[in-house]
Parts: structure tokens; sequence; C-alpha cells
């Protein structure tokens, strides 16, 4: 029984010191992954940045220029068993808008190995997957990183490992935590059809992602298997971190790695058929569209989409869309605003909905792919990229499409349930004033409204003239003047928005001749009503009560008894973005 014992504590301790030198080893095969970005990508992510900043969107400026100038991830060493091949496994948000990226490899004295002109040579559109290659197929590693068969349990320790930026630069971590949950489900993330997803605590930053969850592994050559792919963080709660099960990154790399042929054809035809189904989904239609849009048509149109979606989206879209946008990356975030956007043009165009008519492969390996759409028919391009195809062109500029506004306007209405959210960034506003009691004021007046912060506070501008009875007797010709802040909470059901509001301005009145001097000068008005706003044709009704306080310019400085008014006040409004 001794000797036993003996034995077994001799194989422990050996199995903790080979653990203990593997983890100096593990940092060999984990890869800072960079992103080389095209030019034009850098020149339009700059200049995108430069246009937000002078829109007033200063923190998002900074983050752009930022992720222009070098932004990276973590991916680990991957060997196919069945001939060598080398591969580098990563996030697909790593290596977004990049057809190659440098791999460095940090040494034991701290030097580092490059590898640069590394191919994607595919990703994942249902998981966050991508898969590099080494150049001209360069086979440095013997072995890399196994991949677990088995799913951790809850509780069980893991480690992190990765490059994350410390001071900017990429910094080695490696760090223990234990597996909280071993099947989260977070539709945010994942599709939980697809894929359930392992929740830890083991330490991971901005860099990490791509990097490889670890579980130790005396059998291994490094003493640790890969249990996952370091992808999310949730900010707002301790430790809360994400990681794809090692199952979806076997599933991904047998697909990949499986070398068969398909028609480019048939495979061009089956993408641009799931357009039409895509933007009529029932639900989040530009979340399944966002997978068939290309990097190129975001270079075209994602500066004014993602304008587009600050200014006119519904609150769920916009946040989820911003989320992505600084927590994933910028080109997923304008991917994602892109999608929105089209998808709304389509359904907001009248008449027949969108079919696939042909497709055809030119001479260049680029798809022309003919729709058609409301009565005209659409040309649009797809191009191949990271092994799939992509929307490259959609152009509605043509008859059959409307604004983006109407466009955001219809997106409103398709969206289900109650949401608060303004019918309006700006519009025209035309109204009728009239007196309550004796005086027999009677006001015509049009102006501008927009929003001034968020949803819910607006302001506006109107001018115009009325009448009202002076104290002679007859009747005055008016001229007004008015500035006014609302206070509103925009209630959107379906197609119609209900909005109560209060308003609050002052502005100047004054009598058009000699009749009616006692109406000279400045007035305050207070009021609330409420507004009911039709999307389908951009229009509404707003019913007010107001009370308003006359000041004439000759007893400003008097203690007596302003004149007041009761009015009541029908507008019409006319959205114009």
């Amino acid at each position: 029984m001794h000797h036993k014992g003996f034995v077994r504590a001799l194989s422990l301790a050996l199995g903790l010191m080979f653990a203990m030198g593997a983890n100096a080893q593990v940092r060999s095969h984990v890869a800072i992954v960079k992103p080389v970005l095209h030019d034009e990508t850098k020149t339009f992510i700059l200049n995108l940045a430069q246009s937000m900043g002078e829109e007033g969107y200063a923190d998002a400026a900074e983050y752009l220029k930022a992720w222009a100038e070098g932004g990276f991830g973590s991916g680990f060493v991957y060997v196919n068993p069945a001939n060598g091949d080398n591969f580098i496994v990563t996030n697909r948000h790593v290596v977004a808008q990049a057809e190659t990226v440098t791999l460095e490899f940090e040494k034991e004295d701290g030097s580092l190995v490059t590898y640069q002109d590394c191919p994607v040579i595919a990703v994942s559109e249902s998981l966050d997957l991508a898969l590099v290659i080494f150049p001209n197929g360069e086979k440095p590693f013997d072995f890399g990183i196994p991949l677990s068969k088995v799913l951790p349990a809850d509780g069980v320790d893991i480690w992190s490992a990765g490059y994350p930026g410390l001071l900017s630069r990429p910094s080695w971590q490696f760090g223990k935590g234990s597996i909280t949950n071993n099947r989260a489900r977070v539709p945010e993330l994942a599709d939980p059809a697809i894929a359930e997803l392992i929740q830890h605590s083991a330490p991971i930053d901005g860099g990490s992602s791509g990097g490889p969850l670890l579980v130790a592994k005396a059998s291994s050559k490094l003493g640790y298997e890969v249990v996952g792919v370091n992808t999310w963080k949730v900010g707002g709660r301790q430790d809360t971190n994400f990681a794809i099960p090692a199952k979806h990154i076997s599933d991904f790399l047998a697909l990949t790695l499986s070398g068969e042929q398909t028609d480019a054809s048939e495979d061009l035809r089956a993408r641009a058929a799931s357009l039409p189904a895509s933007v009529y989904s029932p639900e989040d239609a530009y979340k399944k569209l966002v997978k068939l849009i290309s990097y190129g048509y975001v270079a075209k149109n994602g500066e004014a989409d993602l304008k587009n979606v600050l200014d006119r989206a519904p609150t769920a879209i916009r946040d989820h869309i911003i989320a992505t946008f600084v927590g994933v990356s910028p080109i997923d975030g304008l991917r994602l605003a892109s999608a929105w956007t089209l998808s709304n043009k389509i359904l907001r165009t009248s008449g027949d909905a969108l079919a696939l008519s042909s497709s055809e492969l030119s001479s260049n390996y680029e798809g022309l792919v003919q729709y058609t759409l409301g009565g005209s028919t659409i040309q649009a391009t797809w191009v191949l990229e990271h092994g799939y195809w992509r929307l490259e062109s959609f152009p509605l500029d043509n008859g059959s499409s409307t604004s983006s506004a109407a466009s955001a306007s219809k997106a409103k209405a398709s969206e289900a349930g109650v949401e608060l959210t303004s019918p309006y960034q700006y519009a025209l506003v035309a109204g009728a004033s009239l007196d309550l009691g004796p005086s027999e004021i009677f006001l015509i007046e049009g102006g501008l409204q927009g929003l001034l912060a968020g949803e819910f506070l607006a302001w506006s501008f109107s001018f115009g003239g009325g009448s009202a009875l002076a104290e002679t007797g007859e009747k005055a010709t008016l001229i007004i003047f008015k500035g006014s802040a609302v206070l509103q909470l925009p209630v959107n059901f379906g197609n119609i928005t209900l909005t109560p509001f209060a308003r609050g301005g002052g502005g100047l009145l004054l009598p058009f001749g000699f009749t009616g001097e006692e109406y000279a000068g400045f007035y305050s008005t207070l009021g609330g009503g409420l507004s009911v706003c039709f999307w389908d044709q951009s229009f509404g009704l707003s019913v007010e009560y107001g009370h308003i306080t006359r000041a004439s310019l000759d007893s400003l400085s008097s203690s007596d008894e302003k004149p007041t008014n009761q009015v009541l006040t029908v507008s019409l409004m006319y959205t114009v973005n």
C-alpha cells in the first residue's frame, strides 16, 4: 500500500513538473494577430473618424483613429494531423476587412518571430471564427495546441492565453480562472440554436480575442489543450467572459479543410437567393442580412449608413449596433448599420417584393446578379470574400427607392411591440391657434422642429401672423416670432407614434400698423398636448393647450399684472429627415 501510494505521489509530482515546464512553451504557440488593412480601408476609417468628430461624436472618432492605426488580437497554432499544414485559429472580428495578417510569436528572450502576408483563408458566418495560413505554405511548427473533445464541467480550472493591450501594445497574459457556466445561452453573442458558449472567469481584455481557453492535459506536449476560443467580455459584471467551445472549432476546421470543391455559379445563385429571404425575415432582418454585406459595400456606404442609424434607428437596434461598433470592431458595427439601412430601403419600396431574376459569373470572377423590386430591375454585384459570396453593390437610386428617412420610418413601423422613439429628427410644422377667451386672438404660424438631446427633448422655431381684438374694438393684424423647448415622450405602436408633450418658450408679438399697440412686446407661453404621427405617410397631427402671458415694451419693469390668453393650437407635422 505504501509502495502504491509512493508511486501515485511520484506520478503526480512528475505531472505537475511537466505542466510547470509546459507553461513557458504555451506562449510559443500563441500568436499576436495584426490585420493588414488596405490603404483605401485605412483612409476610409480615418476619414470616417474625422467626419464623426465634426458631427460631435468625439469618442467614436478617437476610437476609430486608434483602430485604424493598429488593431490586434490573438490566435493559436493548429497543425492539420493529415498533412502537417500549419494554421492559426482566431476570431473573425480580429481579421475583419483584411485579406492578410501579420503574425508575431514571442521567444523566450523577448524577441519576436514575424510572418508577414499570411492569408485569411476562411471565416465562419455563424460563429466568430477565422482561419489563417502561414505564407507560401510554411510549416514552422511540428505540432499545435490540441483541441479538446470534452466540454469542461462547471467549476473546472481553466487558463486564458493571449496578448491583450498594455499601454496600447500587445502584452503576454496567462491567467487562471474557472468555468462558471459551460452552456451559456446568450442570443446577443451567438444564436443558441447554433452554439451554447463557455462562460468563465479567466482574465481577458482587449487584444485577447482569438486566444485559446485552456485546460491542463498531461498527455499534451504543451501540457494543455484548447476548450474554446476567447471572444467576448461583458462589461458591468465581474469576470463575465465567453468563449466559443472547441467542438465548434473542430467542426469549422473540418468543413474548411475537407478539400471539397463546390460550384461557384451554384454558390453565387444560392447566396443571391438568400438576400430576399433575409430582408423579409419576420424578426431581426438586418442581423440575417449582415452576413451578405461585403467590406467593399461598407467602404462605399458605411459612413452614411452609420449616421442614419444614429439619427433614425429605433433605440434597441441603435444600441445593439453601437455596442458592436465599440465592443467588437468598427467594421462589424458598420456592416450591421449597412444591413439595417439596406433592408429598410428595400422594405420601403412600394410594389412587387424583391425577387431574384438571374445570376452569372463575369470574366473577372465577379458575380452579376439581377433582381426585380417594385416593378424595376436592379443590377447588383457580388464578390468572393473570405470564401463567401457577398454583396458589393445594390443600387437603389432609381424611381423605386425612397429616402433614408422613409426607410427609417418603415423600419419603425415594422418594429413589433412598443418602443420609446421619436417620430422625427427634423420636421416642418404648421398650425393655427384660437383664443379660448374674449380677445379673439387667431394666429397662423409655421416653422421647424428638431431633436435637441436624445429622443425626449426637442427645439422649435416658428413665425407667422394673425389677428386679435384691439382695445378700440377693431381687428388688429399681428406678426409673431417664437422659439421654444419641447419635452416629449414618444411611444411607437407599430406604424403610429403617440407623443404627449409639454412646451415652454417665448417670442415677440408685434402689431402690423397702428391698431393693437397693446399687443406689442414680448410674450411667454407654457402648454402641453398630444401628437400622433403616421409613419407610412410621414405626417402627424397635434393638439395643444397653451397659456400666453404678454408684456408690452413699456411695462417690462412694471409690477402690474400682465395680460394672459388661453389658446388651443392644432398643427400638422411633416418629417423631413
